[in-house]
């Protein structure tokens, strides 16, 4: 074996896994994710495009690339390693399917839609579920930068509704969201534009950093009084909010209507659009009419996967 063999192999293991989970995912047309967790406040939207959680609500989705499946999988490598902590350290703990999430919503039709969702981890306290903790990534200098407690002190805030959102259907539990970023980057940015510019992750010395080491950081979130709290400070996320989010997408659905719609922070603050829908990838495809805009997107997709196929076919014979 040479490393193109190598590479090859992994390629075709990355390619039989998605098409896997493809045929997997397409049960799950018409049942709303804990994954695309947002609010809808004062008829804006915290957190994800709208457009997208309707497109998976159907059950349309473009493939990964490998590239891409690179990061999905370090997240789940972050996940096992905290595991492995937890457990030197004595705790208790669940993680997804054994603390799933499901309950269901009324639309104005009348329909029941089912919500679930799968917590990345619940610490166990005298033999109870006690705390939900949402674990995400840090990959990048600039989201480093974004989401640390020393630099803008700016969780996403799709990332502090999912774990707002997993611990309200636990029973407004309280939950805390932990960034870890396991690598050293690149970071040229004034020391004063930091929160905190002397803390030990931040590298450099007088008025510029050169760099950031690896480092966590940790949110604590709370239920007060049906109003959730991000490090003691009020937001605008209420259970009702998080709910009416997957009732909106739901009865887009029914009425055929592509959702447009302008955001907020999770402090009512107003967001641009392109920051929010930059992961939206069909802005050539028109929006006026329903139907078509479904099957335009469906047909790429449907393209995309067939792509897939053809190169799984084609490892698979060069492969033997």
């Amino acid at each position: 074996m040479n490393k193109d063999t190598y590479y090859q192999l992994l390629q075709l293991g990355f390619y039989r896994r998605i098409l896997r989970e493809r045929e997997e995912n397409k049960k799950k047309a018409g049942i709303m994710r804990g994954g695309n967790s947002s609010a809808l406040v004062n008829g804006k939207v915290v957190g994800i495009d709208p457009r997208l959680t309707l497109l998976r609500y159907l059950g349309i989705e473009m493939p990964s690339s490998f590239d891409d499946y690179l990061l999905f999988d370090a997240g789940f490598a972050n996940e096992d390693a905290h595991s492995a902590l937890l457990k030197e350290a004595g705790v208790d703990f669940k993680c997804e399917e054994e603390i799933p999430v499901s309950y269901t919503i009324q639309t104005k039709s009348g329909a029941e839609v089912l919500v679930t969702g799968r917590p990345d981890r619940g610490i166990i306290k005298d033999g109870k579920l006690a705390v939900i903790v949402e674990e995400k990534m840090i990959a990048s200098s600039w989201k480093a930068k974004q989401l640390s407690h020393w630099g803008d002190v700016s969780p996403k805030p799709e990332n502090i509704i999912q774990g707002a959102h997993y611990s309200m259907a636990h029973g407004m539990l309280p939950a805390i969201l932990c960034y870890t970023n396991r690598a050293w980057h690149a970071m040229k940015v004034k020391r004063e534009n930091l929160t905190l510019p002397d803390h030990r992750s931040v590298l450099g010395d007088g008025d510029w950093t050169f760099g950031v080491k690896p480092f966590m950081t940790l949110y604590n979130l709370e239920w007060r009084d049906d109003k959730l709290f991000v490090e003691n400070k009020s937001t605008i996320i209420t259970p009702k909010s998080i709910k009416d989010y997957y009732k909106m997408i739901a009865e887009c659905a029914e009425d055929g209507v592509v959702p447009n719609m302008h955001y907020l922070d999770v402090w009512g603050r107003p967001m641009t659009k392109s920051k929010v829908e930059k992961y939206y990838d069909w802005s050539h495809i028109p929006e006026d009419d329903y139907n078509e805009w479904v099957a335009l997107i469906q047909a790429e997709c449907d393209e995309a996967w067939a792509d897939v196929e053809n190169e799984l076919r084609e490892l698979e014979e060069s492969l033997g």
